[in-house]
Parts: C-alpha cells; sequence; structure tokens
C-alpha cells in the first residue's frame, strides 16, 4: 500500500471530499487488498456454510446472495453507498464483492459457519475510574491472523459532516471509530441464530459516524433486520453512553443505573431475550468474568494499565493469559501478535492504538 502512514502498527489512509471522491481514493490504494480479499472471504464462506440442500453453497452462490444489498445501503446512509460504489469501480470489483468483505461476520451468523468468533472485549470507564478524569473506551480485538495485512485505519475527512477515524478491514467492516463530534463507537460480534437478509450490522456502524446527534446514531444502530448480530456501544464527550445488543430481528438496550460503574462486554448477549437466540461460547463467558472483575477493582485507569489483563505485556503478564483473581491461569488471547488495542477518549477526540505483544506503547492521533 503505497505512501501510507504507519499508526500503532497499522497503515493509516487519509481520504477527503466527497462520498465519491473518498471512495474512489480508497479503492485506487486498496485495490489489490481488496481483490484477494473478497476471494478468500468467499471461499471461507462457501467451505465454512451449513450444507443446505444437501450441499454447500459456491462462491458465486454466496455473493448471489447479496444482490439486494445496494438498495438497503442506499436506504440507511446514501452517503455510504455512493462511497461503495465509486469504490468498487476504482478497485475494479462489483459492489457485492465489496459487500461480501463489510458484512463478513454477519454472513458467517446467516450461512451458520463453523468459524470461530474473532474475541473482542470491550470496556468503558467514567471520568471516576481514569487517571485523565476522562470517560474512556476501549476495545481488545483478536482478529484472524491470515486477514491481520488487512487491517486498515481509515481517516476520513468529509466535505461535509464530522471527521471520523476507524478500525477496518480493507476499508470495510468497521469495528471502532471516533469522530470530531466527540462520540465514539466500538462494537462486539455476536453470532445469532435468526440472522435474516437486511442490513450489515458493520453498516449500521459506519453510517453511525455522520450521525447528527447521540440519539440519532443509537436509531440508526436499531435499524433492522440483520444479517447477523453485534453489541454496538456508544460513549460521548459528557460521558454518555449506550451499549445495544443486536441480533437479525431482536434489539435491546441494556440497563445502565450505576453511570459510575465500568461497563465489560465480550461476544455474548447479556440480555436473556438475545441469549436465546446466540450460538454459545463459553470461551467469551470466561473472558468477561475475568477482565470484568478487574475493571470493577481498578482506579486511575490507564490504556497502557489494561494491557496485562490481556497478557499484552507488563509485570503481570503471561504472554499468552493473565491471572485471574484465584490465581489460576486464564486463556485470555489465543494469539498476542494477532491482537489489536484501541482506546478512545471522546473528550479529546483522541484514537490511540496498538498493535500485537510489542513492547511499545500505544501511538495516537487526535482527530
Amino acid at each position: 500500500m503505497a505512501n501510507a502512514d504507519i499508526l500503532g502498527g497499522l497503515p493509516l489512509l487519509s481520504v477527503m471530499g466527497t462520498p465519491r471522491t473518498m471512495g474512489d481514493g480508497l479503492g485506487q490504494r486498496l485495490k489489490p487488498r481488496l481483490q484477494v480479499l473478497t476471494q478468500y472471504l468467499s471461499e471461507q464462506l462457501a467451505a465454512e456454510a451449513t450444507p443446505r440442500l444437501g450441499r454447500s453453497p459456491t462462491p458465486n452462490e454466496v455473493r448471489a446472495l447479496l444482490a439486494p444489498g445496494p438498495s438497503t445501503v442506499t436506504a440507511l446512509e446514501p452517503g455510504l453507498a455512493m462511497e461503495l460504489e465509486s469504490m468498487a469501480h476504482a478497485a475494479e470489483l462489483t459492489i457485492a464483492d465489496l459487500l461480501l468483505i463489510h458484512g463478513y461476520s454477519d454472513l458467517l451468523s446467516h450461512l451458520g459457519c463453523n468459524a470461530p468468533v474473532w474475541p473482542s472485549t470491550y470496556l468503558a470507564f467514567g471520568p471516576e475510574q481514569t487517571a485523565s478524569g476522562r470517560p474512556l473506551m476501549v476495545l481488545v480485538w483478536e482478529i484472524d491472523p491470515t486477514l491481520l495485512p488487512y487491517v486498515v485505519l481509515v481517516h476520513r475527512i468529509p466535505s461535509h459532516g464530522p471527521a471520523s477515524l476507524a478500525l477496518t478491514l480493507a476499508g470495510l467492516h468497521p469495528v471502532v471509530w471516533i469522530n470530531e463530534a466527540g462520540l465514539a463507537v466500538a462494537s462486539n460480534e455476536m453470532r445469532v441464530a435468526d440472522g435474516a437478509p437486511g442490513h450489515f450490522t458493520t453498516h449500521l456502524v459506519a453510517s453511525m459516524s455522520t450521525a447528527p446527534s447521540f440519539e440519532d446514531a443509537i436509531a440508526r444502530a436499531k435499524t433492522g433486520p440483520r444479517w447477523g448480530g453485534r453489541a454496538i456501544h456508544l460513549l460521548d464527550a459528557h460521558g454518555d453512553r449506550c451499549t445495544l445488543e443486536l441480533t437479525g430481528e431482536r434489539t435491546v438496550r441494556l440497563p445502565d443505573q450505576l453511570k459510575s460503574a465500568p461497563r465489560v462486554h465480550t461476544n455474548s448477549a447479556l440480555a436473556e431475550e438475545i441469549k436465546t437466540v446466540t450460538v454459545s461460547d463459553n470461551g467469551s463467558r470466561t473472558r468477561l468474568e475475568t477482565i470484568a472483575g478487574k475493571a470493577v477493582r481498578a482506579t486511575a485507569v490507564e490504556p497502557e494499565a489494561l494491557l496485562s489483563w490481556f497478557g499484552l505485556g507488563g509485570t503481570e503478564s503471561l504472554r499468552s493469559g493473565a491471572m485471574d483473581p484465584h490465581n489460576r491461569t486464564t486463556q485470555i488471547t489465543l494469539n498476542p501478535e494477532s491482537v489489536i488495542v484501541v482506546a478512545l477518549e471522546p473528550g479529546t477526540r483522541r484514537f490511540q492504538v496498538r498493535r500485537g505483544n510489542a513492547r511499545g506503547g500505544f501511538e495516537s492521533k487526535l482527530i
């Protein structure tokens, strides 16, 4: 990827202008990656899908599922639809090719794939718990090592609307972002059994970055039906926060009566009505219990201090795990080298990121 900056060990691309101009820029600069990635993911989906009608789908049949996708994307956020169209043209791909990347994690649910969830852990701390005295959001995301070369940070500077910085898969499939309006969003994939053709949860995450208000962002996140499941978390500069658990057909806003308490979420649903349609993930629940126990007791929190909780450096770490309150080793990260940690401080619009198990600290950028 020529002329890309590096932030926290990850390529950083900046695009500006109209949606079509930004899409063209991303498509040109990411063209080789997009072409390889869409072919690889289509083959993975076809191979992992639960056989129907006595056989597994072909990669082309997987793409055919996405035929209604462009109109659905346009209905939710026309600007992002124009960006995708221009991006596809510049990369010499179809929009369905890009949608396959954009909604890959949801398609794993919809097709009943056996591939494991990419483990992720979300944490949010109020000003009472942080060293800076400002709200803080952190996402620890462990991606399939084969996809790590496709992870890209994208800094969008639109002609109209707030600039944003997002962690993406080849410019698509955003999992976390912050914008200059002081809003931060992170998400955890949840594998569900009720996925239905409609919206990609990752596209809901993308559309929220242009929302004019906190409540409008929440409204966009609730749009359904959805191909898969996701927990979406919002935090603004004032400390207002919200967590939504989404499946194909169900939406639950988790209660948050004690604003000073930390929030922790992994790839397992917390709402009882959501649990009934999610695929069991015991590793996710163990990670939730271990990290929540540490978060409740933490004081003067800084992003660097959280790394040892995941075995990513620090005096407590064991490289592949961390110690739980009962002195037993708990496997927190399976492959520390493919872990990406993002810390967002919406009050200062600071994006901090760190890749792998390197000894160095976070690198940051102000939006």
